[in-house]
């Protein structure tokens, strides 16, 4: 019979050279759940205290073992949020409450039994109500889909199936595409307008321009990203941490488009992106997408990934999509007990509503 053993860490340092090493080690692309991105987001948001951020947060890191050999790692923060004005104890991923993509307890690959012992462990040592872990890639290796409720989705270009960026876009672009994309092109010249698309490191010059741009989203009802201090600085940071760069497209020198991308795992993923809604007729949104994808090319990538969210002017270069799930377990208090049966149904029903809307958008999709 196999021997498992789990500890708990409360310190992100200590582990810092174990917990890089795994992760090289199994090469996962669950980049919210890497060393860099979970420290980085502990240092800055560790003692932020609101019901999205949580309060009262204390690091269970937990490391798995079976015959002394590491086999998985959760990155897991207990914290306290208020629903209803019932206070609920919680554990979740760390990260997973802004700005994640994947996240992920790290493993090569674990049985349901392998992850009870986690939990178990946790129960043993901590009183909480209940665990509730978003953004799960449906290609994690730790979970079984059965257990699983998809919420969301991440459009994806698995870039090595085409021998270059013109198969890729010859292949997947329909008529209209290409053409949408050059009309808006040519009407730019019509207009006078000289357009310059590049590809550039990131310092904090173009981080003041970013800011300056995405301020148009305000027009369509959308938050300002760039209006919270710790969010502003997580953002820079992370950039600076990791290889990163920003895809820009000037209208006369004015920077009017931008998506600010991190390469981890030979992967690309769009961290955040906005246009200048004074050029509505100009395309931005689909050309700084065209634009990126041609630079993932450029950069010898496997995969592009142009974050949560199922917009059509991101589906439509997608040749899949990645769905990302809920998983939830009672705690082990009165409380957790009581509220389990709830939490399943909201996250079914969500999981249902998820579910036919995506069907309805792909009855919707036109071939590109």
């Amino acid at each position: 019979m196999q021997g498992y053993s789990v500890e708990i860490h409360r310190s992100l340092e200590k582990i810092r050279k174990e917990y890089r090493r795994f992760q090289e080690q199994i090469g996962s692309r669950a980049i919210s759940s890497s060393y860099e991105w979970i420290s980085l987001w502990h240092e800055t948001f560790e003692h932020r205290e609101d019901n999205r951020f949580g309060n009262n947060k204390e690091l269970v890191v937990c490391f798995l073992y079976r015959e002394s050999e590491l086999i998985a790692i959760a990155p897991f923060v207990i914290l306290s949020k208020t629903y209803f004005k019932v206070k609920i104890r919680s554990i979740e991923f760390i990260g997973q409450q802004w700005g994640a993509t994947y996240c992920d307890i790290l493993s090569s690959q674990i049985s349901n039994h392998e992850l009870n012992l986690i939990i178990d462990k946790l129960k043993q040592s901590y009183k909480f109500d209940v665990l509730f872990l978003t953004h799960i890639p449906q290609f994690s290796n730790s979970f079984s889909p059965n257990c699983l409720f998809p919420y969301e989705v991440c459009p994806e270009i698995k870039l090595q199936r085409f021998q270059d960026y013109n198969d890729y876009r010859n292949q997947c672009y329909s008529k209209s595409t290409k053409q949408n994309l050059r009309s808006a092109l040519n009407r730019a010249n019509k207009n006078n307008h000289q357009i310059s698309i590049t590809h550039e490191a990131f310092d904090t010059l173009k981080f003041k321009e970013i800011v300056n741009a995405a301020r148009s989203k305000i027009r369509d009802g959308k938050a300002d990203k760039y209006s919270d201090p710790l969010k502003v600085c997580f953002r820079k940071r992370i950039m600076n941490l990791l290889e990163s760069n920003v895809t820009t497209i000037r209208i006369d020198e004015k920077l009017c488009a931008y998506r600010i991308n991190i390469v981890y795992r030979n992967t690309k993923f769009c961290f955040d992106a906005s246009y200048d809604r004074d050029f509505p007729k100009y395309n931005l949104g689909p050309q700084s997408v065209d634009a990126s994808i041609n630079n993932s090319y450029d950069l010898n990538l496997n995969n592009h990934c142009e974050g949560p969210g199922n917009d059509y002017y991101k589906r439509k270069f997608a040749t899949h999509l990645v769905t990302l799930n809920y998983y939830t377990r009672a705690g082990n208090t009165l409380k957790g007990k009581f509220l389990a049966p709830f939490t399943k149904f909201v996250l079914q029903r969500k999981s249902n509503q998820f579910s036919k809307r995506l069907c309805n958008e792909n009855q919707k999709k036109k071939h590109i």
